[in-house]
């Protein structure tokens, strides 16, 4: 669960993906732990050329653990039992980032095709993410099997099973549109189902009364006929699959 998890806050879907926000050294320089902690949710960074016990990671270790217990409530762990699984972990990600060659990366100059491929992996993992904490959100007096399946229908997919999608004008400025592929290989019923999870993920998002919520506005996700190119996801139950696309 702490690899997972660290792969959800650091919108990555695998230990190949790279790391697309490392904070630089003037951040890393100008950090005041009294200020509060160096992440959040949305934001989790490490620095991943310091080592695991300055200010910057210590902080982030005890952001890990917190988010990780509030999370994961079922799972029955310490808080103190989580910061030393992470800061284990820690070196596994420190093993990766010099594997993936990125040491000194904020120095490099324009990739725009692979931040463009990094940008629509980013998304797969917050859209998994939101999926995920609006099944986890479903009120207890709803019938459990109905919850649980929700929630296991979201793991079982991953990040890798979120559709992905296509923005209108990818690496420019000001506020995008995002359109979704889809995926042959996806039943109806998943696909519906994962559109209920969206919509109560916006309703939660805006409250009863379609206010705002504080936080960064959502990005409005419309549909096309284009049909995603992605390998499907393996080894899922029969009825996740259509039909039509197992014969």
């Amino acid at each position: 669960k702490i690899r997972t998890h660290c792969l959800l806050l650091m919108k990555r879907t695998d230990r190949d993906s790279p790391f697309d926000d490392v904070p630089t050294p003037e951040v890393i320089g100008a950090f005041n732990p009294r200020m509060g902690p160096c992440c959040t949710a949305d934001r989790f960074r490490v620095d991943l050329e310091g080592t695991s016990r300055s200010p910057w990671n210590k902080s982030a270790a005890e952001f890990f653990a917190t988010n990780f217990r509030e999370t994961y409530p079922e799972i029955k762990v310490t808080h103190q039992a989580v910061v030393k699984a992470w800061t284990k972990h820690f070196e596994t990600l420190k093993g990766q980032y010099i594997t993936l060659g990125q040491v000194g990366q904020g120095k490099k100059k324009n990739r725009l095709p692979k931040q463009i491929a990094n940008r629509r992996r980013q998304r797969r993992v917050e859209l998994y993410g939101r999926r995920l904490r609006a099944a986890q959100s479903l009120p207890d007096d709803i019938q459990d099997e109905f919850k649980n399946q929700s929630i296991k229908l979201v793991q079982w997919l991953g990040p890798s099973g979120m559709s992905s999608d296509e923005s209108d004008h990818e690496g420019l400025e000001g506020e995008p549109s995002y359109f979704a592929l889809q995926k042959l290989w996806c039943s109806f019923d998943v696909t519906n189902m994962l559109r209920v999870l969206d919509a109560l993920h916006l309703y939660k998002k805006f409250g009863k009364a379609w206010d705002a919520c504080p936080g960064a506005w959502p990005h409005m996700r419309s549909f096309r006929m284009r049909v995603s190119t992605s390998s499907p996801v393996e080894s899922l139950p029969q009825n996740f699959y259509s039909q039509k696309w197992l014969k």
